[in-house]
C-alpha cells in the first residue's frame, strides 16, 4: 500500500483491519440508535464499541506504524507512543465505566 506519506510505514497494514472493525461497529451502532430506544441500545453497544476501539488503539501502540525520523522529527516517535499509551488507559477506564452502567441500569 503506497500512501505517499513518508512517516507511515508498511506496518500500518497490520493495524488497518482492527481500525476498520471499530469503524464498522460504530456505524452499525449508530444505525441501531436511529431505529431503537437509544438508551437501551447504547448501554448494550458502547462496551462492544469501546472494546473494539481498545483493540485498534492497542494495535497502533504495539505495532506503531509510524517513523517520524524519516521527516526529521524523531522525538515524535516517543511522544506518540506515550500518547497512545495514555489513550489505551483512557479507553480501558471507559470500558469499565460502560460495563458498570450496563450492570447498574439493567
Amino acid at each position: 500500500m503506497k500512501w505517499h506519506i513518508p512517516f507511515i510505514t508498511e506496518d500500518f497494514n497490520k493495524v488497518l483491519p482492527y481500525m476498520n472493525w471499530s469503524i464498522y461497529a460504530s456505524i452499525v451502532a449508530n444505525i441501531l440508535y436511529i431505529f431503537f430506544n437509544q438508551k437501551v441500545v447504547r448501554l448494550g453497544t458502547m462496551p462492544v464499541i469501546n472494546i473494539l476501539s481498545f483493540l485498534s488503539i492497542y494495535m497502533l501502540f504495539k505495532v506503531f506504524p509510524f517513523d517520524f525520523k524519516s521527516v526529521g522529527l524523531g522525538i515524535l516517535n516517543q511522544i506518540g507512543k506515550i500518547l497512545l499509551g495514555l489513550v489505551v488507559v483512557g479507553v480501558i477506564i471507559g470500558i469499565i465505566v460502560d460495563w458498570y452502567k450496563l450492570i447498574r441500569d439493567y
